[in-house]
């Protein structure tokens, strides 16, 4: 990975919470692009995917979520930690 003049480093040496922020920004952008295909709407699962995120990555994350909802992906969020992700405003649905 690399921006601008900065020196690229690898995928590899990024933190976990990192990690996560951008294999979920990647899904994002390829689900998009395939949504093209799929009349504009197309579904993205994340099952616990931002496990090793801090809550600053997380609120980064929701915002991310919400464009690529407000952009006509249908997101699905699995999760152990509902309350991390309260703020999205979206339909919640327990499992027990």
């Amino acid at each position: 990975l690399g921006r601008g003049s900065a020196a690229a480093i690898g995928f590899d040496q990024l933190s976990g919470g990192a990690r996560e922020q951008v294999a979920a920004a990647f899904r994002l952008a390829m689900a998009e692009i395939l949504a093209q295909a799929h009349d504009g709407c197309l579904p993205v699962v994340f099952d616990d995917a931002f496990a090793y995120s801090d809550p600053e990555r997380v609120r980064r994350l929701q915002a991310m979520l919400d464009l690529a909802a407000r952009r006509g992906l249908q997101i699905i969020l699995l999760t152990c930690a509902p309350g991390d992700y309260a703020l999205l405003g979206a339909r919640e649905v327990t499992l027990a």
